[in-house]
């Protein structure tokens, strides 16, 4: 506490402590000038504006800020051991993000595998059930005989539709019996798909790693702070992406901000992701949900103390601080200060409307499309076959008209006999025992006798 202002923080927790524990007492001191004034650097000629300058001019013995190591900041001051370990994100505007929500809500919450498998069981099925029709034979209902009939079957069962027929043998219907089980498992998987596509998240950011944030220039832009590691970072960074970057930050300065205020500003008014150091960004606006961080992990590093050039108790410092770490002491502050960040609960919902429905009107007219199709295709194919239909058709071959001829019938009430029509036998080749067998006449004569 100093005057009417207390300053609190986990590194202002982690001095207290070793206070207590090495006895001694401090008092806090900050550059000359309003905040706006400091510039931060990594070389000698911006660090002497900041507290890196402050400590090299000996304006004060130990800088409260977890730094960065750096080769031109070696050159005029020492380091601690690390008091904590941090990586580098990239922070947009919350409401640049797309809803994953769009026509195909009903049917792309359906994986490639899915599909895949229930053409195959669609094919399978049909197969199996056909080549028991095919051995069963006479004995089989001729709805599920053909190849076509049978498939057209199984995909009324799929959409639920029903069948006129089953299979009578106990084969044909263990194959429905698991198409069937089979199918129940389909709707269980869908349901499950679809339920946790609507709740559990309908928003995707812009891009998610940071080659994808590097490529989507120009839509986006990638900035960075003024005066951090960062930037020499990223151009002795071996890779593309960080070549690409380097080479934008070098033509437009415009991307380089001076503080995490001013880039805040910036990447809310704008399609703009800075890139910085992720715990003062989740600290500083962990209550602002319209920031939103894409979780790169870029350039881990240890933040540490700052030591004036050759501080007498430096090493006595480094040694409380490893006890405080090996301890737990330091992960309880960290814990007690950064805490578990929590995903800001969404303000508002997407409602289904027409257009997520629009999966079952497409497919409608792309039924009716090949319907009209397949009806003109049949329409040509049996005009051209004989200008009947299907059911119509005639016989193959020649069909001869029977042969009308007078035979003599007896009536057994009147006892006479009238001609009457009827159809001709057809010839049989006698048997060769009774082939020059003769009839005698008076055989006739006595059946007449016996009839009258």
């Amino acid at each position: 506490m100093e005057g009417n202002v207390t300053y609190v923080g986990y590194l202002v927790d982690i001095f207290n402590t070793l206070a207590n524990k090495l006895n001694f007492t401090y008092r806090l001191v900050f550059p000359p000038g309003p905040p706006s004034n400091y510039v931060f650097g990594m070389g000698k000629r911006d660090n002497f504006s900041g507290l890196v300058g402050m400590l090299y001019r000996k304006e004060a013995d130990i800088i409260l800020a977890s730094l960065t190591i750096s080769l031109d900041r070696l050159e005029v001051m020492d380091f601690s051991v690390p008091v904590e370990h941090y990586t580098r994100n990239l922070y947009i505007r919350y409401n640049s993000t797309l809803s994953k929500i769009g026509w195909g809500t009903y049917v792309l919450s359906f994986s490639g595998d899915t599909w895949a498998m229930t053409v195959v069981l669609l094919v399978v099925s049909s197969l199996c059930l056909w080549v028991i029709s095919r051995w069963e034979g006479a004995r089989v209902p001729k709805d599920i005989f053909s190849l076509p009939d049978i498939s057209f079957m199984f995909f009324s069962c799929l959409v639920q539709q029903g069948v006129p027929t089953t299979p009578i043998s106990l084969r044909g219907r263990t194959v429905f019996w698991i198409f069937w089980v089979s199918c129940v498992i389909l709707y269980a998987n869908y349901t499950a798909l679809l339920t946790s596509y609507l709740t559990v998240s309908t928003k995707t950011p812009p891009f998610t790693t940071f080659t994808e944030a590097v490529q989507s220039y120009p839509s986006w832009q990638i900035g960075i702070m003024r005066g951090t590691p960062l930037r020499q970072f990223i151009q002795d960074a071996k890779g593309r992406q960080y070549q690409i970057l380097s080479a934008r930050l070098d033509a437009d300065p415009s991307l380089i901000v001076d503080t995490e205020e001013t880039g805040v500003k910036k990447l809310l008014s704008g399609n703009y992701a800075l890139l910085t150091e992720s715990p003062i960004m989740r600290y500083t606006y962990r209550d602002n949900c319209s920031i939103r961080e894409i979780k790169v992990d870029l350039f881990p590093n240890h933040g540490r103390l700052g030591y004036v050039k050759n501080l007498p108790f430096a090493r006595v410092m480094d040694k409380e601080l490893s006890r405080l770490s090996d301890g737990g002491v330091l992960d309880r502050l960290r814990r007690q200060w950064w805490g578990k960040t929590l995903p800001c609960e969404e303000t508002s919902f997407t409602d289904l409307d027409f257009t997520h429905t629009a999966t079952a009107f497409v497919i409608l007219v792309v039924g009716v499309v090949f319907s009209a199709l397949f009806l003109g295709l049949e329409s040509v194919y049996w005009t051209k076959k004989g200008k009947l239909a299907p059911d119509s058709a005639p016989l193959k071959g020649k069909t001869k008209k029977p042969r009308k001829t007078t035979a003599k019938m007896i009536s057994y009430d009147q006892g006479t006999e009238k001609p009457c029509p009827r159809t001709r036998p057809k010839h049989r080749k006698p048997h060769p025992r009774h082939e020059k067998r003769l009839i005698p006449e008076n055989h006739t004569q006595d059946a007449k006798m016996m009839l009258k």
